[in-house]
């Protein structure tokens, strides 16, 4: 009995085979004609001492260009730090279980911007903040209750949207309007909402 070796199979996967290594090869030729002046601009260096890695080192040397101490004496115990956002004169920290905290630029607590609970001027999940200094308000976005509260710099409460149809994650600017970026459990995508 005599077998017949089929040719054409071979031959298309040796075809294959020799056009991907053909294509790899030119591929990696082309490589090599990159100006290498402009690729060394793209990568810096860190340099990590030996002992660092193996746990002999105190750690590596770090140049402290500016500090808040934010547990001084008098200011409110931190936990989870959601968002912080910056003025000329004061900043704000949004803390998981504190709530909106003010402070001065040398982190002196200046005092609580609203309070955690469930009435219609109160958070219970804050979750994301934005200051507008123009208007001396900032918004404070909540999670849970999928409002948007807004407060003036004293921590007087000014309003609240009505129930947006995702929950608040972040606030963005586009051109002189502020939208709250919110997300759903179900997965369905909701467009960011004026506030």
């Amino acid at each position: 009995m005599k077998v017949k070796k089929d040719y054409k199979h071979f031959y298309s996967s040796e075809i294959f085979i020799l056009t991907v290594s053909g294509l790899f090869i030119l591929f990696m030729q082309s490589c090599g004609t990159k100006d290498h002046a402009i690729t060394q601009i793209a990568f810096n260096t860190i340099e990590i001492p030996k002992d660092f890695l193996f746990g002999d080192s105190q750690g590596l040397p770090i140049e402290i260009i500016d500090t808040i101490n934010l547990e001084a004496k008098g200011n409110p115990p931190l936990t989870t730090v959601h968002d912080l956002a910056f003025s000329q004169d004061f900043f704000l920290l949004l803390d998981r279980r504190q709530g909106l905290l003010k402070f001065d630029n040398k982190g002196s607590f200046l005092g609580k911007i609203g309070e955690m609970g469930e009435g219609p001027d109160e958070y219970t999940m804050p979750y994301a903040i934005h200051l507008d200094e123009k208007e001396n308000v900032v918004l404070v976005a909540d999670w849970e209750k999928r409002i948007v509260i807004s407060y003036d710099f004293e921590g007087n409460f000014i309003s609240s949207s009505q129930r947006l149809p995702g929950h608040p994650i972040s606030f963005y600017k586009e051109d002189d309007t502020v939208l709250a970026v919110q997300e759903t459990l179900n997965g369905t995508k909701k467009s960011p909402v004026r506030c």
